[in-house]
Parts: structure tokens; C-alpha cells; sequence
């Protein structure tokens, strides 16, 4: 079990979780609350507080950041890496009307064209790894298995890719399916992340029509036979 500390804005500043890391050790990772990157490419007095020399912190610290421009974004996030801290937080879930109201926080999910072009800006520019905040929806819990499936389904981390668990089960299903599709996670995979090493795996094909979590929930003959086929080569090679 990991423990992640989620940041309270005008509390758990950089004095609390330094002394809470001192005196109630075992958080694995402290969230900072969000930072605000503007067109002037400078940091705050409270913000450079909140962001010091990550070699200088006795606690696993990561920087969350709150805007809706990649431009903005990237530039942060070098700051961060300059610094020496090694991921960095996108802010789209906060829910506060000022936030919402200027596009940002889960304001972003309103528009999922803008957030597609937004993650795509800043996944293939961003110097070190990137985690999402979001929530379910932006008005109703509905709206997040489409979000999940559809916005956020590369949210994965490099190393996870190029793992030797990964790397097998990505060359039985190109063996088997004939196809060279790069891995994603989507819907379904999420029960995976409180493991360490562990994804999900199958059992959707590319172009499938998505039926998870709906009325009359199939999946046709064949492909259930091609999953078969696939996930007892699959053992067979992780138990090598």
C-alpha cells in the first residue's frame, strides 16, 4: 500500500508537509497545491517556497500544476525539472467556479477537443513524467468512462511501457493478432494501479465497439477464443 498526501490550498504549504513528514512519517509522496504558470515566466515568492531544490526536501514532493495553456504548462514543468523533481501534477479536476469559469481545473473537461490537443502538447514536450488529477465528469459521474476511454488512455508512465511484463504481453498479442499496436490504458484498467508492476491486459481489439459498463454487455466467438489463445500464451511466457 502506498500513501499519497492530496494538498488543501492555504494548508498543507511547505512548512506543514515538512513538519507532518517529520513527525507522521509514512507518506510515500506529498502533492503540492496547484501553481499557476503565466505569460511572465516567473515564479512567486510563495510559489518558489513551495517548489525549493527537490534534493533539499527530506519528503517525495510533486509539484501540481493548474493551467489550460501548454505553452505555460511546459514551461513549469522545466522549472520543476530544473529543480530536480521527477513528475509533475495536472490539475483537471478542481471543481471551484472561479477555476471552472476561466477553463481550468475540471473547467478543461468541458471541451474535449482543447484537452485532447492540451495532453498531446504536453505529453510529447514535458521533460519528466506527467500524473493527472480529474474527476468524474465534470457534472455527472457519467462522463468519466468516455473520459477515461477517450482523453486520458496514454496517461501511462514510460517506464511501465518498458517493462519485461510488458514488453511480453505486447509480443504475444502482436504474435497472435498480427498487429503492432503501442500499448494504452483505457477503461477497466484502473483497479491495476493500487499494484505495483501490474496492468491490465485485454480484452478489447482496435476499432471494437466499446461495451463495457452498458446494457447487454458481449463480446462476439471469435475474439473470445482469440483472447483465450492469447492470455494462456501470455501466462506461459510471464512464467518463464
Amino acid at each position: 500500500m502506498r500513501y499519497y498526501f492530496a494538498p488543501l490550498e492555504g494548508l498543507t504549504d511547505s512548512i506543514f508537509r515538512s513538519l507532518h513528514s517529520k513527525y507522521f512519517p509514512g507518506v510515500d509522496r506529498y502533492y503540492t497545491p496547484f501553481l499557476s504558470p503565466t505569460v511572465h515566466r516567473g515564479l512567486t515568492a510563495r510559489e518558489a517556497r513551495e517548489i525549493p531544490r527537490a534534493d533539499t526536501l527530506t519528503y517525495e514532493a510533486v509539484p501540481q500544476l493548474l493551467t489550460k495553456v501548454a505553452e505555460d504548462f511546459l514551461w513549469l514543468a522545466g522549472v520543476c525539472a530544473d529543480l530536480g523533481y521527477k513528475e509533475v501534477n495536472l490539475n483537471t479536476g478542481c471543481p471551484s467556479g472561479t477555476v471552472v469559469s476561466k477553463g481550468k481545473g475540471s473547467g478543461m473537461l468541458r471541451n474535449p477537443e482543447d484537452l485532447d490537443r492540451f495532453l498531446e502538447a504536453v505529453f510529447a514536450g514535458c521533460p519528466i513524467d506527467i500524473t493527472v488529477k480529474t474527476r468524474l465528469g465534470l457534472e455527472k459521474p457519467e462522463e468519466f468512462i468516455p473520459l477515461l476511454e477517450e482523453r486520458f488512455d496514454f496517461v501511462i508512465k514510460k517506464e511501465m511501457m518498458e517493462t519485461e511484463a510488458v514488453q511480453k504481453l505486447m509480443k504475444v498479442y502482436t504474435e497472435y493478432s498480427g498487429r503492432s499496436d503501442a500499448p494504452k490504458s483505457i477503461g477497466g484498467g484502473t483497479y491495476a494501479k493500487s499494484m505495483p508492476n501490474v496492468v491490465a491486459f485485454g480484452p478489447i481489439f482496435p476499432g471494437d465497439e466499446v461495451r463495457e459498463h452498458k446494457p447487454d454487455e458481449f463480446i462476439e466467438i471469435p475474439k473470445l477464443m482469440k483472447n483465450a489463445q492469447i492470455i494462456a500464451s501470455a501466462m506461459y511466457e510471464m512464467a518463464k
